[in-house]
């Protein structure tokens, strides 16, 4: 996947939580100015996506993470959003619910 450069790519197995802001560190191109900051109770060390591997995952807990906004991350062109997500439960009301968003509530305001 890194070799794809992406602009941002968050592993989230970064180990035991430290002290606030808890950081989702971005492996991608923009670097530091990527990271984000957990805005909930999460759950490090969480078994990864294939069982028994070496892997962690991060498991949220009604809460997720949070990128600061920056334009290198919300351009007008196309992009390609991919992820792993393992629900531990799908609502029957509302079916999946996208994860992902993006929004700037400034003005002129995106998302």
């Amino acid at each position: 996947m890194l070799s794809e450069n992406p602009l941002a790519y968050y592993r989230f197995n970064d180990g035991l939580a430290v002290a606030a802001p808890d950081a989702a560190v971005n492996l991608g191109s923009l670097g530091a100015a990527g990271n984000g900051a957990y805005n909930a109770t999460v759950i490090h060390q969480a078994p990864g996506a294939l069982a028994g591997g070496a892997n962690a995952a991060v498991t949220f807990a009604n809460g997720g993470f949070v990128v600061p906004w920056t334009p290198e991350l919300n351009n007008n062109g196309s992009f390609t959003v991919e992820m792993w997500l393992q629900p531990s439960t799908i609502p029957a009301a509302a079916g999946l619910i996208c994860p992902a968003s993006s929004m700037h509530v400034a003005d002129p305001r995106q998302g």
